[in-house]
């Protein structure tokens, strides 16, 4: 059971700033085996020469990340893990069939800072309008007057009079200070994505070279489209071996 608790130190580093919905639920199947660790569904393959276990979570953006563990279990051999050979698979309740997309670390990394670059920018064009807004101030004035005049047939006649204004002024220090404000804000934000792409940096899958009794863990990311997600079917292959996992949607 070595494995079964390495997998779970894993799961605590690589998930802490991942936004999920729900976790995919393993079909136990020939050389599968499956547990539980705090409601979280982890599935091993055991063949000859290795061990393989996965998880997958499905987040709001429509991104699957499976977590895997490869265990070279050959003594003598070593291996190479190419994490681009994955195919991942949805099927649909009418048994139809379509490839999910499997982005390599460098193809995710740039989807990563594209979505980013996007969100900031947004941030920052929203910022520098409501801080051209902060320097205007508006202000409305209202006054009275009263008076008597003398109507045609001799009759004093009181009358009363009321007049609005209105003023608009421009106060430079308060746009600065308002921009100084947004600055620090967008700054916080470019920190924070700085940190999760370093973060998604350092746990995505590349390809490796396996020593004998050895192994290797981290994430590949995929494309979900819910539109095929009754089943999904995993292949990871490995020189001579393939493991074959099969999940269904989870739980929300």
């Amino acid at each position: 059971m070595k494995n079964k608790y390495f997998l779970i130190i894993i799961f605590l580093i690589f998930n802490i700033a991942c936004t999920s919905t729900y976790y995919l639920k393993p079909i136990v199947g020939n050389h599968t085996e499956m547990f539980y660790d705090d409601g979280i569904p982890i599935v091993t393959s055991r063949l000859p020469n290795s061990t393989t276990q996965i998880f997958g979570r499905k987040n709001d953006k429509n991104e699957l990340f499976l977590t895997i563990y490869y265990q070279n279990d050959d003594s003598s051999n070593s291996i190479n893990f190419n994490p681009e050979l994955i195919k991942v698979t949805g099927e649909n309740t009418e048994k139809v069939k379509k490839g999910f997309e499997v982005f390599s670390a460098e193809e995710y990394m740039k989807r990563l800072r594209h979505q980013q670059g996007m969100a900031a920018g947004l941030q920052a064009m929203n910022a520098d309008q409501q801080a051209r807004q902060a320097g205007y101030s508006h202000s409305k004035t209202t006054s009275n007057s009263s008076g008597y005049a003398r109507s045609s047939n001799g009759v004093s006649v009181r009358s009363n009079s009321e007049s609005t204004s209105y003023t608009t002024t421009y106060d430079e220090s308060k746009v600065q200070a308002a921009k100084q404000k947004s600055q620090q804000q967008l700054d916080i934000t470019n920190q924070r994505f700085r940190e999760i792409r370093n973060q998604r940096e350092s746990e995505l899958l590349r390809i490796t070279t396996i020593p004998p009794a050895s192994n290797i863990y981290g994430k590949v990311v995929v494309k979900f489209k819910n539109a095929y997600s009754h089943r999904i079917y995993i292949d990871i292959p490995v020189g001579m071996e393939t493991h074959k996992f099969i999940f269904q949607k989870g739980d929300k």
